[in-house]
């Protein structure tokens, strides 16, 4: 081995940035910021060195994690995998390289393996709390595994009891099965350790929504563009807070700053709504069209403005295709599927209800 080679391999020990934001503490290693910082500005040069060091000692654990760590970087984690895999099998009591193998594994989408090998550091590391975070985080995000990822969630709580990303997940978990007592006390201990968390007061807004406290509601919605001003979804939630109480000139303007925002199927839909319950029959069945284009299917919000136009025939292919949607509803009960729908309604239910009754025996739709 030439005298280069073994100065670079010497440099590659001493300036590494070793394991990064995963690093083990053992006092072996030691960050070089300045040589850190030339290698996340010269990915392709580093690895490059890191090659060549592997190819001429291929047993040399530590190259092989860093250049794992530049692949993972560029997003090849197909390299990045391959790289973590080897270093496992040269430093197996590492358990670093599981927790990093986990998470690449999460970017493949290979949700089950990444929380196996997550599994797999936990027990090597049972008082670490990223451990138990990352398996929670992928079991409530891609696995839909909620009551997992709370029990992974409180573990982190309990190790780290000021953790506020982890009282907003459980707190996002608990929602997700409707617990929203449980999801609101979630969110409030989150924002007590990260007071000005956009997320948390917009989710514990949510949660309000939900229980029907209106104000409150709106109180952390408002609170929460405060921190994040141009979050589309927490626009659409004060608009369509404001809509189930009924005011309807607030719900317009924060429907409308929603689309400006961002374009979305569901705010067109309710504004849509809004639109309609305002006697804006144009410009809803323009914002229902607009849904359409956008993917969704909101065969009841057209076909209640076509029917307040009294354009019943339309209306009243509208209100099938909901029927089609309920295949094991009988017939004979469309009627009671429907006017469901319109109770659900605000303010034009009255007029349905005066002339569905004749549309429906028009059509044979009941006896």
């Amino acid at each position: 081995m030439n005298r280069y080679l073994i100065f670079v391999i010497l440099y590659v020990f001493l300036n590494s940035a070793l394991y990064g934001e995963e690093k083990i503490e053992s006092g072996e290693e030691k960050i070089d910021l300045m040589a850190k910082a030339r290698a996340e500005k010269n990915i392709d040069e580093a690895i490059k060195l890191y090659t060549t060091v592997i190819k001429e000692s291929p047993e040399l654990a530590k190259a092989i994690f860093n250049r794992g760590k530049l692949y993972k970087k560029k997003k090849e984690y197909e390299k990045a995998l391959d790289d973590f895999s080897n270093y496992i099998r040269l430093s197996p009591d590492e358990f670093v390289g599981y927790y990093v193998k986990g998470r690449i594994f999460t970017r493949l989408k290979k949700y089950a393996l990444a929380s196996k090998t997550i599994t797999a550091y936990i027990r090597r590391y049972p008082e670490d709390p990223k451990g138990y975070f990352e398996r929670g985080y992928i079991s409530r995000y891609f696995a839909k595994k909620l009551m997992p990822a709370i029990n992974d969630f409180s573990k982190v709580i309990e190790l780290s009891p000021q953790d506020s990303t982890a009282y907003i997940e459980r707190g996002l978990a608990y929602l997700g099965i409707g617990d929203f007592e449980r999801a609101i006390e979630g969110f409030t201990n989150g924002i007590k350790y990260d007071p000005h968390n956009s997320i948390a007061f917009r989710e514990r807004g949510r949660c309000y929504k939900e229980l029907k406290e209106y104000e409150t509601a709106v109180a952390d919605f408002k609170r929460s563009l405060e921190y994040n001003p141009d979050n589309i979804w927490t626009y659409h939630f004060v608009a369509a807070t404001y809509y189930k109480m009924e005011e309807l000139d607030h719900a317009l303007d924060y429907a409308n700053q929603a689309i400006e925002r961002g374009k979305s199927d569901i705010t067109y839909d309710l504004r849509a709504n809004i639109q309609r319950d305002l006697g804006a029959y144009g410009k809803a069945l323009e914002d229902v069209e607009e849904a359409f284009k956008l993917g969704g299917k909101y065969y009841f919000t057209r076909g209640s403005i076509l029917f307040l136009k009294n354009e019943n025939n339309k209306a009243f292919d509208d209100f099938m295709e909901v029927f089609k949607e309920n295949e094991d509803a009988e017939k004979e009960k469309f009627n009671i599927l429907v006017m469901e729908r319109v109770d659900g309604l605000s303010s034009f239910v009255g007029k349905v209800k005066e002339k569905y009754d004749d549309l429906l025996k028009k059509y044979g739709a009941v006896e």
